[in-house]
């Protein structure tokens, strides 16, 4: 309907420029068709920018792209993920309720880097191969279980859980790595870019 439309939408006019990895997006359906994945959508949707022209306030990104940066008020929970239909095919109707205000963005910052600044300088350097300290071991099998969503691989983690609340939960699991016989590490030293670890810079 309208109303729900007007109340959980992208500003399909306004235009601005974020880049990561050497890609730019320039609009709010840009930031789905060119970021792709969510962990760079979600760092980008936390941006600010001029809005609605050069004159007006700086405005976070996810106050612009509402939709894509599934920032939808709790009245249109529907709409958001017909974006994403295709990710979230294990997702169940009866955790949106409690999940869903975990994952705005003023919220998830202070989640994710308690877990980077002790342990990355003294485990990261003798597993992650030189130039490659922020990808993901897609290699590395596990198995995480939340809500009867079984998640065995990094990849999985976006694709399987989709909520970022739930994601950061997996990623404060420990496994032996890199196999049986390894050392216990959090999963965030090794899914790097899908938990939003990267070290500074990269």
């Amino acid at each position: 309907t309208p109303t729900e439309g007007s109340a959980c939408k992208d500003d399909g006019d306004f235009t601005f420029s974020y880049e990561a990895d050497g890609k730019t997006a320039t609009s709010c359906e840009e930031l789905t068709t060119v970021l792709k994945k969510w962990a760079k959508i979600k760092t980008a949707c936390k941006k600010k920018f001029k809005f609605p022209d050069a004159k007006g306030p700086k405005t976070f990104l996810s106050d612009i792209c509402l939709l894509t940066c599934r920032n939808c008020p709790s009245a249109s929970p529907t709409k958001v993920p017909s974006k994403i239909s295709s990710q979230s095919p294990t997702k169940t109707p009866t955790e949106s309720p409690t999940e869903s205000p975990t994952t705005t963005p003023t919220e998830s910052p202070t989640e994710l880097p308690t877990t980077t600044p002790t342990e990355s300088p003294t485990e990261t350097p003798t597993k992650t191969p030189t130039g490659v300290q922020c990808a993901d071991d897609d290699t590395f099998t596990f198995s995480f279980e939340l809500a009867g969503v079984t998640v065995t691989s990094c990849a999985e983690l976006t694709t399987k859980l989709v909520k970022a609340s739930k994601i950061v939960k997996a990623c404060k699991q420990k496994y032996k790595y890199p196999d049986a016989k390894g050392t216990k590490t959090l999963l965030s030293e090794i899914c790097f870019e899908t938990c939003l670890n990267c070290p500074e810079g990269i």
